[in-house]
């Protein structure tokens, strides 16, 4: 390991359901580990499905269903 340091911050959603948002990070940051993204890269793909995960309680959420999908076009004051 690196002595890199990096912060990204969070996407900002009213949380419906937080269980399984750590998992979520967790998944996303190793998905862009494994495909060899940048670490800023990697933890933004950990808070997309973070955030995706706390704004439903659905197993598997739809554009209709949620108020926050990964790669959608986001500005500074979705940020927390």
């Amino acid at each position: 390991a690196g002595a890199d340091e990096q912060f990204v911050r969070a996407h900002r959603i009213d949380v419906v359901e937080a269980v399984g948002a750590g998992d979520a990070f967790a998944g996303g940051y190793l998905v862009g580990r494994l495909s060899g993204a940048p670490l800023a890269e990697r933890l933004q793909a950990g808070h997309d499905r973070a955030a995706l995960t706390l704004a439903t309680t659905a197993d598997f959420p739809d554009a209709a269903s949620t108020p926050f999908l990964p790669g959608t076009a986001l500005t500074e004051s979705d940020r927390a």
